[in-house]
């Protein structure tokens, strides 16, 4: 589904023509992203774990477990995703975990944003628009321009030069 700029962003997901209302904020968004990735667990325990983080209504619980992965399903595409298809072809050149210090320092020095406020409640949509709008001045934006440089093809000239780029991406 396309979102224009008039749209806010969402605070339900709707599975078989029924609303449910989630809990938007980045931090039960980043929550439900590292169940996603967790190896341990089953894709049935991340379902369950998932729909009762984010899921507002107790009784989702009961639902069967076709319901549920329909939910679970409209949860991850329609409000995780931010709407958008997953890339897999593009390099990975910022880590939420990794990188956690930086973006809240760019927060910070972008917006004035203060993402370890237990008072802020921040739409997951929003943090990521705010994420992608980090200005190149920021030392998380020079890391990732760093990671997102190639590294040019050896030649007799280059050898500091690559060694440079492969000590900076390392």
């Amino acid at each position: 589904m396309i979102h224009t700029l008039s749209d806010l962003p969402p605070t339900y997901v709707k599975v078989g023509g029924k609303k449910y209302w989630i809990r938007t904020s980045f931090r039960s968004a980043l929550l439900a992203l590292d169940v996603i990735k967790d190896g341990l667990l089953s894709e049935y325990e991340k379902m369950d774990l998932i729909i009762e983080s984010l899921v507002k209504n107790p009784f989702v619980k009961w639902m069967p477990a076709e319901k549920k992965m329909s939910l679970y399903s409209s949860i991850a595409s329609d409000f995780l995703s931010h709407g958008q298809e997953k890339k897999t072809s593009s390099k990975k050149v910022m880590d939420l975990v990794q990188d956690k210090s930086l973006i809240i320092a760019a927060f910070r020095q972008s917006y004035g944003i203060d993402l370890c406020s237990r008072s802020l409640d921040l739409h997951w949509w929003t943090f990521l628009d705010l994420l992608a709008g980090i200005p190149a001045d920021t030392c998380l934006m020079e890391i990732v321009s760093i990671r997102s440089r190639p590294l040019p093809k050896p030649t007799k000239y280059n050898h500091e030069e690559r060694a440079q780029l492969m000590r900076l991406k390392s």
